[in-house]
């Protein structure tokens, strides 16, 4: 028996759509106001049975994974910060002039990149387990 198992073939990506890759991820990312998120990425609206449908589709699949979200929430947060830092850097490096940010801009900046970390961050590692191109211990029932 060996070490590695035989990969699969890859064909399944191929066969979805972006605009559906795009709302998996908007529904997956947890984000309060759905609808108006994918209008403003210029999704055509859904009806109210499908957002039901999609929001049920996103839980299984979060509870694929629901084991790692506070691992995933904590390198969000240290990817967050680290951007920030950075952010703050190449700012003062660019405009010498200008002054470190204070507590307050910074608090909000490092929260605005956590949502943006978490939320691509669960994205990915769904749409890894959707496509079967990432297994959990969890299985499906």
């Amino acid at each position: 028996m060996g070490l590695f198992k035989k990969k699969k073939k890859i064909t399944k990506i191929l066969n979805i759509s972006m605009p559906t890759l795009i709302r998996e991820a908007i529904f997956d990312s947890i984000f309060d106001d759905v609808a108006a998120l994918g209008a403003s990425m210029g999704l055509p609206p859904i009806s109210d049975e499908v957002a039901d449908m999609e929001e049920q589709a996103s839980q299984k699949r979060l509870e694929r994974f629901s084991n790692l979200l506070p691992l995933i929430e904590t390198h969000a947060d240290i990817a967050a910060r680290i951007a920030a830092a950075a952010y703050e850097l190449e700012m003062l490096g660019e405009h010498p002039e200008s002054k470190p940010l204070i507590e307050e801009d910074l608090i909000h900046i490092i929260e605005l990149f956590k949502i943006v970390s978490l939320s691509s961050s669960i994205s990915v590692i769904s749409t890894l387990i959707n496509l079967d191109l990432l297994e959990t211990g969890v299985k499906d029932e």
